[in-house]
């Protein structure tokens, strides 16, 4: 009975935050530029995690909400502001990509999904190579 409560809770909350942020979409004139959309970084070591920063501006004329960011796998590690961005102000995506057990080169790909009326949907890239710790011997 409790577990059911818990996910009924879950559910709903899930499907508020995508009504809200659905309908902030229809009318904002918020703009979220990115400095960067694809990140391609140096040979990274295998077993040491590396962070991309995507920084943006809100350049638009209404406040920003950044709804929801997806990463392609489960190996990139988002984080995001969470907060409304003012007309004007800077942020950034962050992300921490684990090199462990993926030698080799990569493509990550980031969704990002804003209240950006002209461009609701974003894709950020983050690439390059990892050198395998056996080839180091």
């Amino acid at each position: 009975m409790k577990y059911s409560f818990t996910i009924g809770l879950v559910l709903i909350a899930i499907c508020a935050s995508s009504i809200w942020c659905n309908e902030t979409l229809k009318s904002s004139s918020a703009t979220l530029q990115f400095d960067k959309k694809v990140i391609h970084c140096d040979t990274l070591d295998e077993g040491i995690p590396h962070l991309f920063v995507f920084p943006f501006t809100n350049t638009g004329s209404d406040t920003l909400v950044i709804c929801n960011v997806k990463t392609s796998c489960g190996c990139l590690v988002a984080q995001w502001p969470k907060k409304p961005i003012l007309p004007g102000a800077r942020d950034s995506i962050k992300a921490i990509y684990s090199t462990l057990m993926r030698p080799g080169p990569f493509t990550k790909s980031i969704t990002v999904k804003s209240n950006d009326s002209a461009d609701p949907t974003q894709f950020l890239y983050c690439k390059g190579y990892t050198r395998s710790k056996i080839s180091e011997r």
